[in-house]
């Protein structure tokens, strides 16, 4: 133990009581105290403790007295467990309180928190601290205070001893977190918080303050103002009652029983219960015996454990100079850990008294050398631990030395020196807690075995995904992983920050809707009293990796999991991530699920929505149990019939995209229409996708062709060139000007053109009395923003059977990989530097997809919606130079597209600049999708 600071004026021939230590501590003295820690402090110390506790949590050491408890728990080699990642071994039998019962002392992981009774993981005695990652900074300090305090043991030690110790050692443990730790954050304009639960508004302004407090000017400034000697005081009386409570209920045998406003520690006769039995049985008995040195690593006697606390308190305020080398220290708490889980392995095997004698002699003899002074205490820790993860079985019914090594925390001063054994236990562990966090991570992690090894030697954080990515790009650079495993960890690094902080309640209580919905479908005969609808809380965001191959890594069993072999999406994928209510939501965007949600774009009555024939109840019931979709009671505030038409849904969003995103008319202007045809005339694109388009609808004979958003007339060309005499083409453009320009380019009988669209082409087929046979639209059908609508009219106009035949690039329905070449990559560089160069964002304008038309599944849909069947799609390839690229984005409708909408006089300086960065001859390849759909008969 540290000795009391001779100042205090506190006897030095044996070790005070607390109450005598109180006696002459007041406010003052504790400022003084946090003064000098706080002048003492410096980068090469805050860089000792961050490499001992090896933890990179914003806060655990913001404050002086924070500080100082790492520090000293560093003296002593302590470190905290994690209780995420520590195997913690069940109760014997024999511990088991009759009034207490197994229940409590049961543990198990979900999503990102430990469920358990506060109580039973927490173990007073135990040399290590208490923490749980994504707990608050403060929690950390509390489990090493905790551990610094220790326990007392002696013979007879009944129920009454074991609550007064705990009481009394928690006491202790909240003049840290409540008074001490707050000297340096809190100050005399702060607002009054309720330290022990604050409510929303109230944490937001505790950051605030930490924010501020992890400047050390602001931090001494705030040790001077009247609020800290306030906060010094007033965490010194409540030690003083309950230092009076421990000495009078253990010399008296009554107990005291604070009144409010004092804290109650009423915990303590529950700690007594749950743990006496434990405390008094031999395998505790025989830990002490083989591991522990009496009146050192314990207190023997009620007085002695009174001193211990005050020893702990005295510690908490002494500056002290840190060791440089602080491996035996944390090679006996180690060992010390170690021989308490290995008394406890055997006593779940009953074998208390004597089993696994050999291993626990082994981390005896461990302890004695390094107390002795071995000169590699480190290299004295790794060989028990070799022979530990050697000699201790491993029951397939039981714990065995995968769970006894499992700490919680990395057992070496050196991490390279744990014995690949004992590091792979700690690594399982973490495999563990990434598939309680969520099926995803999980399957990432055992996927990917040597990252695991990785992270449990580096500084842990709050957020699991963080740190896997953290550790995923050296990995990757070694070759350790390749390079779309790194993609895909950094993706679900995003998806981390989506579903939101590990709050320990499965992000339940503050929404509501979870709160009221059902959580499995209802019976039958009730289902017309109930609206399903989308989860609100959930976010439609691209995924980058194949949906399929995210659902099929979903479906894989635990422990049975591939080497990670992530694959890219070949189109737009999508995935549904947010909170759920028990814990992260992420549903990857099958086709399957897209039908469902397309069918709840806005809410439905259940037993309608079940009632159509693509749809079961064992769909929905799975949506239900995937939080995909919220089940309500309340039929009377479902949304009019008609809005659940799915075609009036799309009709509803088309009309709502175009109100919000206004468009100018470029190809009513003469500038476009003869950019247009001098592009036409330079470049074959358009006559080779028209001929192509042509030649699959299979036009021929004496068919009527509708050429919808014809233009100057290409393709209308190339219709006429395969039809016989008595063929027809009516070709229909909402441009005037380029209808004029058609009319002067095509001189044929066979043809005529009208201002208008699929709605003006159809009225046309009615005069006439006869539908068209094929409809064709080349490069133009993404123009129309209600693409539904437009297809629904195109239908109206076709004989049932008829064809309905269009092109648009690929990128516009996601296929996006001739975007990925490394000459397309060089040329969207060059629009990125040129964009920066004129002072614009480098990622304002996407250059693919077009959210009009979704993605090919999507497209599909909304065909077999408008009564298109045998949809088929086909990619096309038109290789071009950049000089080609370049000219087709001069088009103003282009070009100006390309800069933001304040810059659009600037778009003939981008394009200039363009070409002057640009090889002309740079080869590269544009992708179009054909598609071809039937008229349903």
């Amino acid at each position: 133990m540290l000795p009391p600071t001779p100042p205090l004026g506190l006897p030095t021939d044996r070790a005070p009581q607390l109450s005598e230590l109180l006696e002459v501590l007041d406010g003052g003295r504790v400022l003084d105290a946090a003064r000098a820690i706080e002048a003492a402090r410096t980068p090469t110390r805050e860089g000792s403790l961050a490499a001992h506790h090896r933890l990179a949590v914003p806060g655990l050491t913001t404050t002086p007295l924070a500080y100082q408890a790492a520090a000293v728990a560093r003296e002593r080699g302590i470190v905290t467990f994690d209780r995420l990642e520590r195997a913690l071994l069940p109760p014997a039998p024999p511990w088991v309180h009759p009034e207490i019962g197994p229940d409590v002392y049961r543990t198990a992981l979900r999503g990102d928190r430990l469920h358990a009774h506060d109580l039973w993981p927490l173990a007073q005695d135990c040399p290590a601290g208490d923490y749980q990652l994504g707990s608050a900074p403060k929690r950390f300090t509390d489990g090493l205070v905790r551990a610094l305090v220790g326990f007392g043991w002696w013979g007879e030690l009944s129920e009454w001893d074991v609550m007064h110790m705990a009481r009394l050692s928690e006491a202790v443990a909240a003049l840290h977190r409540y008074w001490l730790s707050e000297l340096g954050r809190l100050h005399d304009d702060s607002p009054t918080i309720d330290l022990s639960r604050p409510d929303a508004h109230q944490a937001a302004e505790y950051l605030e303050l930490e924010e501020q407090a992890r400047d050390p000017q602001v931090r001494l400034a705030r040790l001077t103002d009247a609020k800290a000697r306030a906060i010094a005081d007033n965490g010194l009386q409540t030690l003083r009652y309950e230092a009076y409570a421990y000495g009078y209920g253990m010399a008296h045998g009554v107990l005291v029983e604070p009144e409010p406003p004092s804290l109650a520690f009423g915990e303590a006769t529950e700690y007594a219960k749950i743990h006496h039995r434990r405390l008094t049985g031999p395998a505790f008995e025989r830990w002490l015996s083989h591991c522990l040195r009496a009146d050192v690593d314990y207190a023997t006697s009620p007085q002695a454990f009174d001193a211990r606390a005050a020893a702990a308190v005295v510690a908490l305020l002494t500056p002290l100079s840190p060791s440089d080398d602080v491996a035996a220290a944390r090679a006996d708490m180690v060992l010390r850990d170690l021989g308490q889980r290995l008394c406890h392995l055997a006593a779940l095997r009953e074998q208390a008294s004597d089993g696994l004698e050999p291993q626990l002699t082994a981390i005896a003899d461990g302890l004695a050398a390094v107390r002795g002074g071995h000169d590699d205490p480190d290299g004295v820790l790794a060989e028990v631990l070799e022979r530990l993860a050697r000699e201790v079985d491993q029951p397939a019914d039981g714990p065995g030395a995968k769970e006894l090594l499992a700490l919680g925390y990395s057992p070496m001063t050196d991490p390279a020196r744990e014995p690949n054994l004992a590091k792979a236990s700690r690594a399982e562990a973490l495999v563990r807690r990434a598939w309680a966090y969520h099926p995803v991570v999980g399957a990432t992690l055992e996927g990917l075995k040597p990252l695991a090894a990785r992270v449990v030697d580096g500084a842990r954080t709050e957020r699991l995904t963080e740190e896997l990515r953290t550790h995923a790009d050296p990995a990757a650079r070694e070759a350790i992983i390749d390079y779309f495993a790194e993609a895909w960890i950094g993706w679900l690094d995003f998806l981390g920050y989506h579903w939101g902080p590990p709050d320990g309640r499965g992000n339940l209580e503050p929404r509501w809707q979870y709160r009221l919905s059902r959580r499995a479908l209802p019976p039958k005969a009730e289902r017309s009293r109930f609206v399903i609808t989308l989860n609100p809380y959930l976010q439609k965001l691209p995924l980058p990796f194949s949906a399929r191959w995210v659902a099929q890594l979903l479906d894989e069993p635990r422990g049975k999991v591939q080497p990670l072999r992530p694959r890219n999406a070949t189109a737009v994928e999508y995935a549904y991530v947010g909170p759920g209510r028990r814990g992260p939501v992420f549903l990857p965007l099958t086709p399957e699920l897209r039908g469902l949600t397309l069918k709840l774009k806005l809410p439905r009555r259940l037993d309608a929505l079940i009632a159509e024939r693509d749809l079961s109840a064992e769909r929905v019931a799975r949506a239900i149990e995937d939080e995909l979709v919220l089940c309500f009671h309340k039929p009377e505030h479902e949304a009019p019939e008609w809005m659940h038409q799915q075609t009036d849904i799309i009709d509803l969003a088309g009309v709502q995209e175009q109100a919000l995103e206004p468009e100018i008319d470029y190809w009513s202007q003469q500038r476009q229409v003869e950019a247009y045809e001098r592009f036409a005339d330079r470049s074959s694109l358009y006559r080779a996708s028209s001929a192509e388009l042509v030649d699959r609808a299979g036009v021929a004979g004496a068919q009527r062709i509708m050429d919808l958003g014809c233009g100057t007339g290409l393709t209308t060309a190339a219709a006429l060139a395969q039809l016989g005499e008595e063929g027809v083409v009516i070709g229909g453009d909402p441009s005037k000007l380029m209808l004029e320009r058609a009319k002067a380019r095509i001189d044929d009988p066979r043809a005529r053109f009208i201002i208008g669209g699929a709605m003006e082409l159809g009225v046309a087929a009615a005069r006439d009395g006869r539908p068209f046979d094929t409809a064709l639209c080349n490069s133009a059908l993404w123009l129309a923003r209600d693409i539904k609508r437009e297809a629904g009219r195109v239908r109206n106009a076709l004989r049932d059977g008829g064809l309905f035949a269009f092109s648009t690039p690929a990128a516009f329905l996601g296929h996006n990989d001739h975007l990925m070449t490394p000459e397309f990559q060089v040329f969207a560089k060059a629009i990125a530097d040129v964009r920066a160069a004129m002072g614009h964002d480098p990622e304002a304008v996407p250059l693919a997809s077009d959210p009009a038309l979704g993605d090919v599944d999507h497209m599909r849909e909304v065909l077999n919606i408008c009564a298109f069947d045998q949809v088929d799609f086909q990619l096309w390839s038109y290789d071009w130079p950049a000089s080609e690229y370049i000219d087709w984005l001069s088009m103003p409708v282009v070009r100006e597209g390309m800069v933001p909408p304040d810059a659009r006089d600037q778009s003939e300086r981008f394009i200039a600049m363009l070409r002057e960065r640009l090889d002309p001859d740079l080869p590269l390849v544009n992708r179009w999708y054909m598609v071809v759909a039937r008229a349903s008969l």
